[in-house]
C-alpha cells in the first residue's frame, strides 16, 4: 500500500503533467533521497515500438479463440518463443505448410505527453486464400497469430496507465496475462497497469473473425493499440452521464449514471452524489458501493426535478478509502442535456434487469394519426445491426418516413453497439425492460394520447438486429403479431460455418452444438407459423448472403407458415432509407394500421423449444421442462372447432402448461385423455409422470432441489439475472481471475459486478438476487447449495463427477485440470463456478466465461492442458444437468 507521502506526490506529479506545470520544483527530502518533480515530469514518456515481430497464420475456427486452440501452446506458448527468422512452425494454411516470423512496420505510431497509439494491419499473402475460400467457404478466412512489440516508459517511477485493446480478444504484458481484451472496440474498461520504467514486452494475439472482419476481399486485420496514462485515483471510465433527455422541462426517466474506474492500488467507496445545479437532485440508488484496483464499475443515481433553464448536468461523486474511510476526494462529471419535442424520438433511460443504467429511444404515436378505434396500440421494435448506437440519427431517425402507424415506435440498444450477446439472453431483456418502461414514461410525461398494449408487438430488424427478429419470433410468438427481418442471418453456424475447428470426438461435438440450440432459428421455425411476416435483403448483400432470408421463406413453408418476401435487385447490405422500402411502409400499414388485423388462430401447429428458460407460449401452450435438456422439445399440437377438442403428441417434453385461454371441453396427450383447462377456468400444468401417465394440476410445481425455469440452459444462462453479478474468490492469487471476470462483463455487456475477496457473504450480498460466479483453486471450492450436486471437490484437490447411474468418474490422471460449471444459487439464480486443479488452469477454465455468442459451453465442461492448443479436443468431460440438477445420460466423458 502506498504511504501518505506517496500518494501526495502521485496525485501532484499526475497534475503537474497534466497542467505542464513544469517550470516549478519541488522536492522533499526523506530518508536521504530527493525528488525533482520537474525532472520527473520533463523526462516521463511513454510510447509503442514501431516496428513489431509477427508469426502465423494458424488456423482457428469461428469462435474457437475462446477454448485455447493456440498451436503455439504445444511449444509452450508465443511468450516463450523468441524472433528467429529461420525458425518454422507447421501449419494448414500456408503454401508450404510452415508458418514463419516476419516483421511489419506500423501503420501509425502517435504519442503525446498523455497517450500513445500504435495502428497495425497485418496480413499474410502466402496463403491461397481465394482457393480456401472457395472450397470451405468464409470460415477458410478466418486465421489466427501473434504480433510482439513493446511499450518502453521513461521516469523515476511505476505510473498508472490503461490499455486499450481494439479488435484484441488476448495479450500479455511482460509476464501478465490478459484474456478478453477489447474485440469490438467499445473501450468500456481496458485493464489498468502499473509500468516501471523500462521496456515493457507486448505479446498480441491476432483472431480474425468474419463477422467483425467480413469475408470479402483480402483477408487482414486491423488493430489498435491504445495507452493513456492515468490518475492512479478514481477517475472517469467515460465521459458524460448517461441521461435521459428533456421533454419540454421534464426528464424523460429519472434514472441516470456515469461510469468510473479505479486507477489506483487502493479500494475505493462511494459515499454520495451531489450537484451544484438547482434544478436538480440526486441520489445514489447504491451506496457505500465499492470500487477495487482496477476495477470499472457504472454508477446508477436517481435525478429529480424540472429543468426549465437546464443546458447541462454537473454531479460531483464522493468517495474515500475503504481502508481508513477518510473522505478523500470527489469525481465531476457533466453532461449537456438535450431538449427534444414530445413526438420525436428521444432517449428515455431505464434500470435493466442486470442493475445498470440502459437507455431506448421512445417516440409515440404521432398527433398526425386517428387511431380511437384502438384504446391501447402496440409496440414496435426495431433492433439495429451490430456497431451501431440507437441514439444515433442512422438508428433512431430510420422510421421518420413512417409517421402514420398505430404503434409505440422504440429503438432499443441492446444495452451495446452489439446488443452484448446479439439481441440473445441480455440484449432481449433490455428489449423487455424497455417496453415495459413506456408506462413509466408516460407518467412522467404527463401523457394524454393513446396507452399502450406492452404484450403486443411488432419486431423488426436489421443485420444483427434481423437476426434478433428471428430471436423474437421465435422465443416469444404469442407476444409477436407481425416482424420484418432486414438482411438478417439465420444463426452464427449459417452465416460463418465452424468447419475450421480442430477435430475431436463426434459425440462431444453434438454436445457443443447443442449448446446453441437455442439460437439456430431455423430449427426453432415452427414457432413464427401463422405470424404475418415480411423479409427483405438485398441480392448482392456481402456482409449477410441473401441466403439466409431466402433459406428462412423456404424452411416457413415447411412447417405451413408462410412470409412475403422482397428481394432488391443489385442492393447490398445498407442503404438509407432500407426499413422503410415502399413495400415494407406498405405492410407497416397492414399491420398497424388504424384497423388492426386479427391475429391468425392455428388449428394445427408446433411449438419447438431449445430452452424452456428463453421461450415462451404459443397460442397459450408453453413447455416448462425438457427430459434431455441437449436435444430440442416439441408439442404438436391439433385444436378441432368442431367437438371443441385438443390433441397434443409430446417429444421430449416433461412439463407444459396452458393458459386458460384454450376452452377444449377434452385433451388428450400421447393418446391419454387428461383433465382440460375449461374444467378449472384457469392456467393448467400438465406433468408426465415416472409411470408414464400425465398428470394436471392448477399449482405451478414448486420443488426447491428441482431446477427451476430461470436456471436452464448453458452456461450463457449467466447472463439472464435479475440483479447485479457478483463475483468472489478467497484465494488472493485468484484476484486478478476475479477482476478480469468483472471487467469482461462490462466490456462486453456494460453489466457491473460486486467482488467479494471471501466466499462468506455478507448480508448486502444475501439480499442480491442475482447470479454469482465463484473463482476457486485446488480443494477451495465452497459446497453448493444443492444437497446432491454432481460435480465435487475432495479435501485433496480431487475433482470428481458422479454420472447419470451414480457412479463416481474420477480424473486421476489428469493433475492439471480446468472446470466450469452452473449451479443453483438458491432456487432461483445461478452460480457460475470457475476452478482450477492451480492458478493457471483457473484462467483457462475463465476462458469459457460468456464472452462471444457461438463459442458452445454447456452447462459443464472439464478441462485438461491439452485444450491451450486442441482446444475443444482437450476437454475430458462435457454435458448437461437434468431438472434435479444431475448429470444426463448423454454428457461426454473421454
Amino acid at each position: 500500500m502506498m504511504s501518505w507521502y506517496e500518494r501526495s506526490c502521485a496525485m501532484l506529479l499526475t497534475l503537474l503533467s497534466t497542467l505542464n506545470l513544469t517550470n516549478c520544483t519541488w522536492s522533499r527530502h526523506d530518508s536521504g533521497s530527493l525528488v525533482d518533480v520537474r525532472q520527473y515530469v520533463q523526462n516521463a514518456s511513454f510510447g509503442f515500438s514501431s516496428r513489431w515481430e509477427i508469426l502465423g497464420p494458424f488456423q482457428i475456427g469461428t469462435r474457437e479463440a475462446a477454448w485455447g486452440a493456440d498451436p503455439l501452446e504445444l511449444y509452450g506458448g508465443f511468450r516463450n518463443i523468441s524472433f528467429n527468422p529461420e525458425s518454422t512452425f507447421l501449419s494448414s494454411l500456408p503454401l508450404d505448410g510452415v508458418a514463419r516470423w516476419s516483421t511489419l512496420e506500423a501503420e501509425h505510431v502517435q504519442s503525446n505527453a498523455q497517450s500513445s497509439r500504435v495502428d497495425l494491419v497485418v496480413s499474410f499473402p502466402g496463403v491461397q486464400w481465394d482457393f480456401l475460400r472457395t472450397v470451405y467457404g468464409w470460415a477458410a478466412v478466418q486465421f489466427q497469430g501473434w504480433a510482439r512489440g513493446h511499450i518502453t516508459v521513461t521516469g523515476v517511477a511505476a505510473q498508472s496507465f490503461v490499455l486499450y485493446t481494439d479488435s484484441v480478444l488476448e495479450f500479455w504484458v511482460d509476464n501478465e496475462h490478459f484474456f478478453g481484451g477489447d474485440f469490438y472496440g467499445f473501450r468500456k474498461a481496458p485493464p489498468v497497469l502499473w509500468l516501471e520504467p523500462g521496456r515493457h514486452r507486448l505479446d498480441v494475439r491476432l483472431v480474425r473473425d468474419v463477422r467483425a472482419f467480413g469475408g470479402i476481399g483480402e483477408p487482414i486485420m486491423a488493430i489498435t493499440l491504445q495507452i493513456d496514462k492515468a490518475s492512479g485515483y478514481l477517475e472517469l471510465g467515460s465521459n458524460g452521464i448517461q441521461i435521459s433527455d428533456l421533454v419540454g422541462n421534464t426528464l424523460a426517466a429519472s434514472i441516470a449514471s456515469i461510469t468510473v474506474r479505479n486507477s489506483g492500488k487502493e479500494a475505493f467507496a462511494l459515499r454520495g452524489i451531489r450537484t451544484p445545479n438547482n434544478s436538480f437532485n440526486v441520489l445514489l440508488l447504491e451506496k457505500d458501493a465499492v470500487v477495487l484496483p482496477g476495477q470499472t464499475r457504472p454508477v446508477a443515481f436517481k435525478v429529480t426535478g424540472t429543468g426549465s433553464n437546464a443546458t447541462e448536468i454537473t454531479v460531483l461523486l464522493d468517495y474515500a478509502l475503504v481502508e481508513t474511510n477518510a473522505s478523500l476526494d470527489s469525481l465531476m462529471a457533466n453532461q449537456n442535456l438535450r431538449r427534444k419535442n414530445l413526438y420525436e424520438p428521444h432517449k428515455v433511460t431505464y434500470l435493466h434487469p442486470g442493475g445498470i443504467v440502459s437507455y431506448v429511444m421512445l417516440r409515440p404515436p404521432q398527433q398526425n394519426v386517428s387511431c380511437n378505434t384502438q384504446k391501447d396500440l402496440p409496440v414496435l421494435f426495431f433492433m439495429h445491426g451490430a456497431g451501431n448506437e440507437a441514439e444515433s440519427e442512422l438508428v433512431s431517425r430510420s422510421f421518420d418516413p413512417v409517421t402514420d402507424i398505430c404503434a409505440w415506435v422504440l429503438f432499443p440498444t441492446g444495452v451495446t453497439p452489439w446488443s452484448a450477446d446479439d439481441w440473445h439472453n441480455w440484449g432481449f431483456a433490455d428489449v423487455e425492460a424497455a417496453i415495459n418502461t413506456i408506462e413509466t414514461w408516460k407518467s412522467a410525461v404527463s401523457w394524454q394520447g393513446p396507452g399502450v398494449d406492452l404484450e403486443k408487438w411488432f419486431a423488426c430488424g436489421h443485420s444483427n438486429g434481423g437476426q434478433g427478429t428471428w430471436y423474437a419470433l421465435t422465443h416469444r410468438p404469442d407476444n409477436v403479431i407481425a416482424a420484418a427481418p432486414v438482411s438478417g442471418y439465420l444463426s452464427i453456424q449459417t452465416y460463418v460455418p465452424y468447419n475450421q475447428w480442430r477435430l475431436t470426438d463426434p459425440r462431444l461435438v453434438s454436445i457443443i452444438q447443442a449448446s446453441t440450440n437455442s439460437y439456430r432459428h431455423e430449427l426453432l421455425i415452427s414457432n413464427a407459423n401463422g405470424i404475418n411476416i415480411h423479409q427483405q435483403h438485398g441480392s448482392v448483400d456481402d456482409n449477410v448472403p441473401s441466403y439466409n432470408s431466402r433459406s428462412m421463406h423456404y424452411l416457413l413453408q415447411e412447417v405451413g407458415g408462410r412470409s412475403d418476401y422482397t428481394e432488391l435487385p443489385g442492393v447490398n447490405h445498407y442503404f438509407d432509407g432500407i426499413m422503410t422500402t415502399p413495400n415494407l411502409q406498405v405492410f407497416y400499414k397492414q399491420q398497424l394500421g388504424v384497423i388492426a388485423p386479427k391475429t391468425e388462430h392455428l388449428d394445427k401447429f408446433t411449438l419447438t423449444v431449445a430452452n424452456p428458460g428463453d421461450t415462451g407460449s404459443k397460442q397459450g401452450f408453453q413447455i416448462l421442462l425438457l427430459r434431455d435438456p441437449g436435444q430440442l422439445g416439441r408439442l404438436d399440437i391439433e385444436l378441432s372447432g368442431k367437438d371443441s377438442s385438443t390433441s397434443i403428441f409430446s417429444h421430449n417434453v416433461l412439463r407444459f402448461s396452458v393458459t386458460n385461454r384454450v376452452t377444449s371441453r377434452t385433451m388428450k396427450i400421447d393418446g391419454q385423455s387428461v383433465r382440460s383447462g375449461r374444467d378449472f377456468g384457469q392456467k393448467l400444468y400438465y406433468i408426465l409422470g415416472s409411470d408414464g401417465a400425465w398428470k394436471t394440476s392448477i399449482d405451478a410445481p414448486d420443488n426447491l432441489s428441482e431446477r427451476s425455469i430461470r436456471q436452464m440452459g448453458p452456461l450463457d444462462a449467466i447472463m439472464r439475472t435479475s440483479d447485479k453479478f457478483v463475483v468472489r474468490y478467497e484465494d488472493t492469487s485468484l484476484g486478478a481471475i476475479a477482476l478480469q471476470i468483472s471487467r469482461n462483463l462490462q466490456q462486453y455487456y456494460y453489466a457491473d459486478t460486486i467482488i467479494l475477496r471471501s466466499f462468506s457473504e455478507p448480508n448486502t450480498i444475501k439480499r442480491n438476487s442475482g447470479n454469482m460466479f465463484t473463482v476457486s483453486i485446488g480443494s477451495n471450492l465452497p459446497p453448493s447449495s444443492h444437497v446432491r450436486f454432481p460435480i465435487m471437490v475432495d479435501s485433496s484437490g480431487r475433482l470428481s463427477i458422479l454420472d447419470s447411474s451414480g457412479s463416481e468418474r474420477t480424473f486421476n490422471s489428469e493433475k492439471d485440470l480446468a472446470a466450469i460449471f452452473l449451479r443453483p444459487r438458491g432456487h432461483d439464480a445461478l452460480e457460475l463456478v470457475v476452478w482450477g486443479s492451480d492458478i493457471h488452469y483457473a484462467g483457462l477454465a475463465a476462458r469459457l466465461v460468456p464472452l462471444q455468442t457461438g463459442a458452445g459451453q454447456p452447462d459443464f465442461l472439464i478441462l485438461s492442458r491439452a485444450a491451450m492448443w486442441k482446444g475443444v479436443g482437450g476437454v475430458v468431460a462435457a454435458g448437461f444437468f437434468d431438472h434435479h440438477w444431475q448429470v444426463t445420460q448423454t454428457a461426454y466423458f473421454a
